[in-house]
């Protein structure tokens, strides 16, 4: 009742929604009928769902065609030795259909990166908690977002060090921020 009393004040207004995982199907919701609204998505997943892959999201999640930035923060806390590497493919969607205006991705600790995403126009990616890479799944990922201005990879750990050879490159012509903390 709260939550629609919320989406009623807000009268087609643009929101920012907080939402904990697990979800459970909104399209009967007021989210569900509110999603071209939804500007800013917040999914917060608890320790005890830290290395679960929600595939289920695209039937639970209402489209977002105007969403701007989306967040996937794991409450747990960095570094676990139970959290195992992001592997940048496959990809497991969460919306139902791509949302067409997303420019920012928040990733906090997570074990599985969001596909669905268009990752060509992303300008602002946020890496950070804990997430562990492989070298090569993190430049595949990387070369995929051509559009990138502002990159932030903090407390991250790359697994594995290999010798990068000179051959491997991704491009980022648009860079202007990068900031790095990695392990």
């Amino acid at each position: 009742q709260w939550a629609r009393a919320c989406f009623e004040r807000s009268q087609g207004a643009q929101i920012n929604v907080f939402a904990r995982y697990p979800l459970y199907n909104t399209v009967e919701t007021p989210l569900g009928t509110h999603g071209t609204r939804i500007r800013e998505l917040f999914i917060e997943i608890p320790r005890e769902h830290q290395c679960v892959v929600p595939t289920e999201l695209p039937a639970i999640l209402p489209p977002v065609p105007n969403l701007e930035c989306l967040t996937l923060f794991t409450r747990s806390d960095s570094w676990p030795y139970t959290h195992p590497s992001i592997d940048s493919t496959p990809r497991p969607r969460v919306f139902p259909s791509p949302p067409l205006r997303l420019t920012k991705l928040v990733l906090n600790n997570l074990c599985w990166i969001p596909g669905g995403i268009p990752l060509g126009q992303l300008t602002h990616l946020h890496l950070s908690e804990g997430t562990k890479f492989r070298l090569q799944s993190l430049l595949t990922f990387l070369d995929q977002c051509g559009s990138l201005e502002k990159l932030i990879l903090a407390n991250a750990n790359i697994v594995d060090s290999p010798d990068v050879p000179g051959s491997l490159s991704v491009g980022l012509p648009h860079l202007r921020l990068l900031t790095l903390g990695v392990a």
